[in-house]
């Protein structure tokens, strides 16, 4: 009778866990999407099938056929990769599952504690919940911008700091190294910045880095920044000074959304910052685009009350009105950020890869709204919508 029990209450408990974490999705039969529009991460391909077996993209291709498949309808629909938010900064795993739950396939943390890290990375492995990547804590200085959150984090006073910092974020099991220039408050000397990216750079790390203003961005791209977090907003580039970030080419992620609360916040408060109006922040997006500079899209939420899911679409609208196309807006919240985080393959949707892409009603490569219309999410090779 003991032994029954506890056989009963280990079956329980395994399928709570399944449920709870993994969701039990099919991922072992046979799926067979027909006649869809197909953006694959590279080209645009339409009226195509695709059939999946064990979560895993067989063939793609015209006039396939399996009678044992599940066949779904894609006429008038198209199969794009997974969306990436591209900054976030993730306190708990609902973020992660109300990410996903809107076609958010992952999630770039850009400042958090190591031991917040340790813990959102155990949730990697389920199908119910974004694949979570992590600067961990950023470099910043004694008393400057990240040490007012409200845990203690590692800071960087000298050039001679900066390997130690690297070395502690790389044992921590970090992602990439986020570094801090922000004058608002007490902050790091372009001695130290060149430090810790050359550091970055010798242990494999992508650098990139938190400013505000153009001569800072300016400076930092000189010492070989790989990209930005935030786009400056206090004056615009003249020509030498673009020409300049063109010749560097690091990727910006501009974060319209939550500067553009930001600016109406100053500007409420009558706050005495320099600042551009918004729409010549905007242009200042498209002129990068025009220098083939990588955009990519993120919401910094939750700050100034962004959320994990649709604050991405507010984004990508504010992209568009800067100028870009749909198809290259979609982009910046699928392909971009792969290329400048180096998680490419994964983004692909190819023969022999998982099944991890949206299937939308409509045509986001023509007409970024339609985004919303999200008719099937396989994450890992499982269908979770």
């Amino acid at each position: 009778m003991l032994f029954r029990a506890l056989v009963h209450t280990f079956k329980i408990t395994a399928l709570l866990c399944c449920l709870l974490f993994y969701g039990c999705g099919n991922s072992s039969q046979l799926v067979l999407i027909k006649q869809v529009r197909l953006y694959d991460g590279s080209t645009i391909r339409e009226q195509v099938d695709v059939l999946i077996s064990d979560g895993v993209i067989i063939s793609i291709g015209e006039h396939i056929t399996d009678a044992a498949a599940t066949i779904v309808d894609g006429k008038g629909k198209t199969i794009i990769p997974l969306l990436v938010n591209a900054h976030a900064h993730v306190h708990e795993p609902l973020h992660l599952k109300e990410s996903l739950s809107q076609g958010i396939g992952t999630v770039l943390d850009l400042y958090t504690s190591s031991e917040k890290a340790r813990q959102l990375r155990i949730y990697n492995d389920s199908t119910l919940y974004a694949t979570y990547y992590t600067s961990g804590p950023g470099a910043t200085a004694p008393g400057g911008h990240g040490t007012q959150l409200g845990y203690a984090v590692p800071t960087v006073s000298h050039p001679s700091e900066a390997s130690l910092f690297i070395r502690n974020r790389v044992d921590d099991g970090v992602d990439y190294i986020k570094i801090i220039r922000e004058p608002l408050r007490t902050t790091l000397d372009f001695k130290t910045i060149g430090a810790l990216i050359e550091a970055a750079h010798q242990n494999d790390k992508l650098a990139l880095a938190h400013i505000s203003t153009l001569d800072d961005a300016l400076a930092v791209s000189e010492l070989k920044v790989d990209g930005f977090a935030h786009i400056w907003f206090d004056s615009a580039m003249d020509e030498e000074q673009l020409a300049q970030l063109a010749t560097q080419k690091p990727f910006v992620i501009p974060t319209l959304y939550v500067t553009k609360k930001l600016l109406q916040y100053v500007d409420q408060k009558e706050l005495a910052l320099q600042h551009l109006h918004f729409d010549e922040l905007q242009q200042e997006v498209y002129r990068l685009h025009q220098k083939q500079i990588l955009l990519l899209a993120g919401t910094d939420a939750p700050n100034l009350g962004i959320n994990y899911h649709d604050g991405l679409l507010e984004e990508l609208r504010l992209l568009k009105a800067s100028g870009l196309s749909d198809f290259e807006v979609l982009k910046t919240a699928t392909i971009n950020p792969a290329i400048a985080f180096n998680f490419l393959e994964n983004q692909l949707i190819k023969e022999n890869n998982k099944a991890n892409f949206l299937l939308i009603n409509g045509d986001p490569t023509s007409d970024i709204e339609s985004i919303t219309k999200i008719m099937g999410i396989w994450k890992s090779g499982t269908r979770i919508k």
